[in-house]
């Protein structure tokens, strides 16, 4: 089913993270809706209120293009949400409750073949040279972002263990093969967001699934294989510790991998085992519910007790991040949020500044430089609820939280239908991650999370509802139409500004320039495009025309320090200490900036003090 795979395909362009593959995606996404309409009864009752709650939130991100204080930043977020958008609406057009079980084994599989892909960058270091020195050693290839990756493997994972027990027999075996892969995968990627989000969906399947305790029983059995591969990838020093060989690490790689392959086997033959096996006397099964939940109960309340209790967790959580010296199995111990709470308070400030309407679509970067007291830089708040409300104030916040928890309402509706438990499990995990990390951004990792609660508002509703009016179906395919054309145009001039940044990476600036002026042609609202004509020119000895170029993107971005900075290179004198200054006011702890006065500082006293004996 292509609506389920397109998420894994724009998973492995770095998760869908770049403008580029935002475009691909939004046509993709749009092009199967419009098809759908064209040719299918379309229904959309299941999704209407998740639809237009998000149609609403893209509008006023573009919206926000009026008081935000860089249209540029504003408009980007809002092509950006525009792929989730009609990544739901392609989701409702096309897949019915018949077909909903065929879409999510889809998911899985395609999910489960991009963390093959990672897992082998793992374990087979002599063929996959990869190296990643802003991740370190955690695994992170192809999403680019562990924390992300982690929570990718961890939505199929629910998924795939929530379905086993309902499942046929054939269902079964697809769905049991990819579990050690995908934990072992979650594994390598030591995110402890992850692993908690994991705990919250196992908890959220087992409260609602009818049939409880045959599912508690062969997905322990599942998870005691998969658990196997994680504890023997624990104990494998090269591929969890930093620095040692890679000879040593792809013999150690290669052991692990013929020990996967095993374990895949065994949870294929443990799918075959028919359902019967796992079913219980009813006095048996409230018995052993009984038990289970208390169990659950109590490793909690012992974890929340072993930890200082709440004042201790949040104490913690609030402390600096763990220290591993390079033994990355330590990190999975510890409950530090490694600086988040910063970022978190900063975001709030954000929004008490701008209690109404927000700082604008992309603003919390901007914010963030101008009030931070350190000196690391971040794009986002890692949590989406408050950088949300943050950038579109108390409204924009209502829209996604009405977008997002349609299908938590609708799971009481829901519940008896046979995947609604799974889907729900990964769907409150998802939820709970966003809490945490900026997997919004990644935008593969965000539609494959909201096809999990999009698959809960299908299961809701009977396949034999009303289909839509002729007349709705053309204004809703006319509208469709026009957003992809949007995302036709945005994409030529995203391509157009990577062509131009490549080229300027390998000092072509000829090229660079002339991409960039095609880019100017297709986003004139975006201040991109003339800051690398103004670098492009800068290259060629084009001084004044770069000026003139950096003070058009300044027009468009005033509060961008990188666009004074660049100002700053290109000119002299009064010129550029001015420049300067406004770009130190937007950045003061920025260490570009401090390299750059210190350059001039060492040239004017060249130059006063003259040479010297």
């Amino acid at each position: 089913m292509p609506v389920a795979i397109l998420p894994a395909v724009a998973a492995t362009a770095n998760g869908g993270y770049f403008p580029s593959s935002w475009g691909w995606s939004a046509l993709g996404f749009g092009w199967l809706a419009a098809l759908g309409l064209c040719f299918r009864s379309a229904q959309l009752r299941q999704g209407r209120v998740a639809l237009a709650a998000l149609t609403a939130f893209v509008l006023w991100t573009f919206a926000s293009t009026a008081w935000a204080a860089s249209t540029t930043d504003a408009a980007t977020e809002g092509e950006r949400v525009l792929v989730p958008l009609l990544g739901l609406l392609a989701f409702f057009v096309l897949v019915r409750r018949r077909n909903l079980e065929a879409a999510f084994v889809a998911l899985v599989l395609g999910v489960s073949l991009v963390c093959a892909y990672a897992l082998a960058t793992r374990l087979f270091p002599d063929r996959f040279a990869l190296s990643d020195p802003f991740g370190g050693y955690r695994l992170s290839r192809p999403i680019g972002y562990w924390n992300g990756l982690g929570i990718y493997a961890v939505i199929a994972l629910a998924v795939s263990l929530g379905l086993i027990a309902q499942a046929e027999r054939r269902v079964r075996v697809l769905l049991a093969v990819p579990v050690p892969i995908l934990a072992v995968t979650a594994y390598f990627t030591y995110s402890r967001g992850a692993a908690l989000a994991f705990a919250v969906a196992l908890i959220v399947i087992f409260a609602l699934d009818p049939q409880r305790m045959q599912w508690f029983a062969r997905a322990l059995l599942i998870v005691a294989i998969a658990a196997v591969g994680v504890i023997a990838a624990s104990r494998s020093p090269a591929l969890t510790t930093e620095g040692l060989s890679q000879g040593r690490a792809a013999s150690e790689g290669h052991r692990l991998a013929l020990l996967l392959v095993v374990l895949c086997v065994a949870a294929a033959a443990e799918a075959l085992v028919p359902r019967r096996a796992f079913m219980l006397p009813f006095r048996t099964e409230l018995v052993a519910t009984v038990l289970v939940s208390i169990a659950l109960a109590g490793s909690i309340g012992y974890g929340v007790y072993a930890a200082g209790g709440p004042a201790g967790i949040v104490h913690k959580f609030e402390g600096p991040g763990p220290v591993t010296n390079g033994h990355l199995n330590r990190r999975l111990f510890s409950f530090s949020g490694s600086a988040r709470t910063p970022l978190w308070s900063i975001a709030w400030h954000e929004y008490q500044a701008h209690p109404v309407l927000g700082g604008g679509g992309g603003s919390y970067e901007t914010y963030y430089l101008l009030h931070r007291d350190q000196a690391g830089k971040v794009r986002n708040a890692h949590n989406l609820y408050i950088e949300t409300l943050a950038e579109l104030g108390p409204l924009g916040l209502g829209l996604l939280l009405v977008a997002l928890l349609a299908p938590v309402v609708a799971v009481r509706r829901a519940r008896k239908q046979p995947l609604v438990p799974a889907l729900a499990g990964a769907y409150v995990a998802f939820l709970v991650h966003l809490g945490a990390d900026w997997d919004w951004q990644l935008t593969a990792v965000a539609v494959t999370g909201l096809f999990c609660g999009a698959g809960i508002l299908v299961a809701a509703h009977d396949d034999e509802s009303r289909p839509l009016a002729p007349r709705v179906r053309r204004v809703l395919l006319g509208a469709t139409v026009c957003a992809v054309t949007g995302a036709f145009v945005v994409l030529v001039g995203n391509l157009s500004l990577a062509r131009a940044s490549s080229a300027a990476g390998a000092g072509n600036w000829a090229a660079s320039a002339r991409d960039a002026k095609r880019a100017r042609t297709w986003m004139p609202w975006s201040s991109e495009p003339w800051r690398l004509l103004g670098e492009a020119q800068l290259g060629l000895g084009e001084r004044q025309a770069a000026v003139t170029s950096f003070d058009r993107a300044i027009a468009k971005s005033p509060r961008d320090w990188n666009l004074w900075f660049d100002l700053a290179r290109a000119t002299l004198g009064s010129q550029q200490r001015t420049a300067l200054a406004q770009a130190a006011a937007l950045d003061p702890l920025s260490p570009e900036i401090a390299e750059l006065r210190s350059e001039l500082r060492a040239e004017t006293e060249i130059t006063v003090g003259g040479p010297s004996g």
